[in-house]
């Protein structure tokens, strides 16, 4: 009012959702719906967003039911003796793995669990696995945990443009995965 500027509110997810469809030229999704996630050490959650002129209707879609993605990179990377924040140590780590890996992704519906790959990387290490291999085993059970999320929400929501945001998704194994299967954002 000092200022005679308007007052604009906007929620966190609105601006993490804004950064990433600028940085990506993709600003016609303002005028669509979409999926949009937002995958960091704070959050794990999706939202059906929907545009208008420059801001969104957000609904909440699926979240994590306990650790955040984010959160379990650095929890994995410290057990390795990593320096915090982990995540690009622990990328560099799992490009260097040449052990095949499966993971077996925990959901509830469409919200996730990622309490596990906290767990099981702790057994793989106690195990002797190697630090290269942990981390992939780490970054694999995130990428397939999202990817299955985003499955169900796409069988529940139908055919949308598909938005990643946050930390997380910097990750090249993750994002090029996204990109891949999904032509993701």
């Amino acid at each position: 009012a000092v200022i005679k500027k308007p007052l604009l509110t906007f929620s966190h997810q609105e601006g993490h959702i804004a950064a990433t469809l600028f940085s990506a030229a993709r600003e016609d999704l303002f005028e669509k719906e979409f999926l949009a996630f937002h995958i960091s050490g704070g959050t794990t959650e999706a939202v059906l967003a929907k545009g208008s002129t420059s801001s969104f209707a957000v609904k909440e879609a699926a979240k994590t039911l306990d650790l955040n993605a984010g959160q379990a990179v650095d929890r994995v990377g410290l057990m390795l003796g990593l320096k915090f924040p982990c995540g690009p140590q622990l990328e560099q780590l799992a490009l260097k793995n040449t052990e095949k890996i499966k993971v077996k992704p925990t959901l509830k519906g469409c919200d996730c669990c990622l309490s596990g790959v906290e767990n099981l990387s702790k057994k793989l290490i106690d195990e002797g696995k190697s630090s290269e291999y942990v981390s992939a085993f780490c970054l694999k059970y995130i990428e397939q945990t999202l990817s299955e999320m985003t499955k169900r929400l796409l069988e529940k929501y139908g055919e949308l443009p598909l938005l990643f945001a946050g930390g997380v998704m910097s990750n090249r194994i993750i994002k090029n995965s996204f990109e891949e299967k999904y032509n993701a954002i």
